[in-house]
């Protein structure tokens, strides 16, 4: 009982130290994606794909998913945030939210 605790507590520790790495990665992120679309196009839409992924799974998505892939399946399933969102994406490129790609080897259950 006790060593599960203490593994409890040791995996929470170490998920904090994660998510601090990750907090001064983002930091350092932002004047990187800057640089990108000033300089390399091509880079700074692959940091924007990043966001995209990140962002989905700080909203508890799927491993692997878009957001605009998910505002597609809740447009189908009815749910108004993916209406509008598909709505807005569509304006800013035809079809953007059904055509958003999964990543290969996820799954998309």
């Amino acid at each position: 009982m006790m060593k599960q605790i203490v593994d409890s507590i040791l995996k929470r520790i170490a998920i904090f130290g994660i998510l601090v790495v990750c907090q001064i990665a983002v930091i350092l992120a932002i004047p990187r994606a800057i640089w990108a679309i000033v300089f390399f196009p091509d880079k700074a839409f692959d940091l924007a794909c990043g966001y995209d992924l990140l962002g989905n799974i700080i909203t508890n998505g799927r491993i692997g998913d878009y957001i605009s892939s998910r505002a597609y399946r809740a447009m189908q399933a009815g749910q108004r945030w993916g209406c509008v969102l598909c709505r807005l994406l569509d304006w800013l490129q035809a079809d953007h939210c059904r055509n958003s790609p999964i990543l290969q080897g996820y799954s998309t259950n």
